[in-house]
């Protein structure tokens, strides 16, 4: 048997001890391994050297958002009398991935993914199967916002209209501007040119290679003029229903399985139950004016609009 101790292969004095055969793989493994280590190591001094002001540059930058954030006063008493009290004011917000219409697919695919192991989605019928109840999941919840509300269906279908064609406007004039902004920089006229850095074709296969291995070690990732910029008001909540009941509110928020991408935010109102009495004293909540609005930035003066009470 060759694992014997007196096979050949264990005589010392024997001249074929083991024929390593042919190295020249190895070698060209070795040299492949050695290129693809200095293209990467080439790459860091790239960025370190070249790039490493612009990385910079760009985490420096800050962004501002505002939020609204709902005052909250102290009542204000006249013996057993409530002269000035908030009330509380709630409303319900719906994600947009749950009033768009229709469904976003991408959206879809990723709850599928999140919710399916890899062995799961593999099978189509299962598959087809969950994503039938999620669109059904949808169904029924402006279903239950109808009962719950009593908010006609044909109200409903129009608040989530008018809040999806707001957000698709806003998405359209995004990534136009970035369109165009991707355009005058790689210096395309064409606006049908998909791409917004044009590649010469290369002739060969070891010019190929090299082009490949210059493009990876000295040029920043290419962006695609058709990849779509996902706004900030896609991944967002917005109110449907405003100024709904406690018993409302306790109802959605206790059943969060009847009512899927829904929350219930609270606001405050300042009431005065007894109107003008005692005014010079207690003063009054009112809006604000036209010059103090305008200093504001769209979206503040749009929660203001709809928050602040009028008295």
């Amino acid at each position: 048997m060759l694992n014997q101790p007196v096979n050949s292969v264990f005589d010392i004095e024997s001249d074929k001890i083991i024929d390593m055969g042919s190295t020249g793989r190895f070698r060209l493994m070795f040299v492949f391994f050695c290129l693809a280590v200095l293209s990467i190591l080439g790459r860091i001094g790239w960025v370190q050297s070249q790039l490493q002001a612009a990385y910079l540059d760009a985490l420096n930058i800050t962004t501002t958002e505002y939020e609204l954030i709902p005052a909250r006063d102290g009542r204000i008493l006249a013996g057993n009398g409530v002269l000035a009290a908030d009330e509380d004011l709630y409303s319900i917000e719906v994600h947009y991935r749950w009033l768009e219409n229709p469904v976003n697919e991408q959206w879809m695919s990723q709850r599928l993914r999140s919710e399916l192991t890899r062995e799961e989605r593999r099978d189509t019928k299962l598959l087809m199967q969950v994503r039938e109840s999620r669109l059904q999941q949808r169904r029924l919840l402006w279903q239950q916002l109808h009962e719950v509300s009593e908010i006609p269906h044909d109200t409903l279908h129009a608040r989530r209209q008018r809040i999806q064609n707001r957000i698709e406007r806003t998405a359209a004039d995004v990534n136009h501007r970035r369109r165009e902004r991707l355009r005058l920089q790689s210096g395309i006229t064409d606006p049908s040119y998909p791409e917004s850095l044009p590649e010469a074709e290369a002739t060969g296969v070891l010019m190929k290679i090299a082009s490949a291995i210059r493009d990876a070690v000295t040029t920043p990732p290419r962006q695609i003029i058709d990849n779509r910029i996902i706004v900030r008001e896609e991944e967002d909540y917005h109110t449907v229903i405003r100024d709904v009941s406690l018993a409302i509110a306790a109802e959605i928020r206790s059943n969060p399985e009847r009512f899927p991408g829904t929350r219930v935010t609270v606001a405050t109102r300042r009431t005065y139950p007894h109107g003008t009495l005692c005014s010079h004293a207690v003063g009054g909540r009112t809006a604000l004016r036209d010059d103090e609005r305008k200093q504001l930035d769209p979206d503040t003066q749009l929660a203001i609009t709809n928050w602040v009470p009028r008295r």
